[in-house]
This record gives structure tokens, sequence and C-alpha cells, in this order.
């Protein structure tokens, strides 16, 4: 809009609030998702939108796909990586990937991937990063429900086929 304005004002007097500018229609680029996603192939669709936009549109992820690890593939320039937890938990900090022409969207298959149940507020199966402890865990299961227990945490761990149950505190937790 400055631009523009600044062009005019070149040949034309005006006050800037005498100016409007919008935009009727946004380019159109092609896109390809493949991977763990509901409807891979390519999409044309308008450049405005984000790329979790286009997820939506090949239907979403399969039971099996990657929510922390999607790549956007641009040819010549790297691979940049989506996070939707993170988009979901603080969306004005989360940077909006856009796309560009011939971009690729891959969706790999989810890493580690664990279950949480109990007396939290979001029993579900989440993925973590390599990095994240069971307090990000409890977090994105929107922390303890009001009747919690919060003294002693109790993780159900299946290893080499055989069930271990491990007893941490709050302090322990953190570090696990």
């Amino acid at each position: 809009k400055e631009l523009i304005a600044s062009r005019f004002a070149q040949r034309y007097t005006f006050n800037r609030s005498q100016i409007e500018i919008s935009l009727k229609r946004s380019r159109t680029i092609t896109v390809g998702v493949c991977g763990e996603v509901n409807n891979p192939g390519s999409f044309t669709y308008p450049a405005a939108n984000s790329a979790f936009n286009l997820i939506v549109l090949a239907r979403g992820l399969t039971h099996i796909g990657s929510v922390r690890n999607i790549q956007i593939i641009t040819p010549g320039k790297g691979v940049r990586i989506y996070d939707v937890y993170k988009a979901m938990s603080d969306p004005l900090k989360s940077a909006n990937i856009y796309l560009q022409m011939n971009d690729f969207i891959q969706v790999p298959v989810a890493g580690k991937v664990v279950k949480i149940s109990g007396a939290i507020n979001r029993p579900f199966n989440y993925e973590l990063l390599p990095t994240e402890t069971l307090t990000d865990l409890i977090k994105y299961a929107g922390g303890y429900s009001a009747a919690a227990d919060q003294e002693i945490i109790q993780v159900v761990r299946y290893e080499n086929g055989a069930r271990n149950i491990i007893e941490l505190n709050n302090t322990q937790a953190k570090s696990y």
C-alpha cells in the first residue's frame, strides 16, 4: 500500500487517507503434498494461504503422520519445518509458513508417540520431540485435572516386551 501510494504521490496530489487498496484475487500456486496425508497430490490454490491450509486441503494427516516435523521443501532453498503444536499453542508467535510455486510438503511418519491418560484434561496420544520431557507432555495434555494427585506420577513403559511401572515425583518428572 505504501509503495503504491508513494508512486501515485509522484504524479498526483492527494491525502494519504484518500487512497484505499484491496486485493480482489491473489495469484495461484501449485504445491505438491506427499507422505502421510489422506489425499496426496498436487494442489493449485491461492498463494495467500499457509502450509496449514494446504494440509487441510489434502484432507489432513493419516493416523501415523507427524504433526511436529512437517517438512516444507522449496527447490534450491532448502527445508523449513512446520510444527502444528507450536502453531496451535501460540499462533501469534509461531511463524505461518507461506508457500511458493512448486514447493513440496512432505509429512513423515510420527516419531516418538506417547499416550497419556488419568487425571489430566486432554487424554490422548501425543508426539514428542527428542528433547521434550514429561512436563511438556502434561502441558500438551492441558495440565492436571482438578482431582489430580500431583505428588506422584505413574509411568507405564513397555521395553523389550516387558511392562515396567515407574513412579516419579514432580521434581523427577521435569527431567524424565
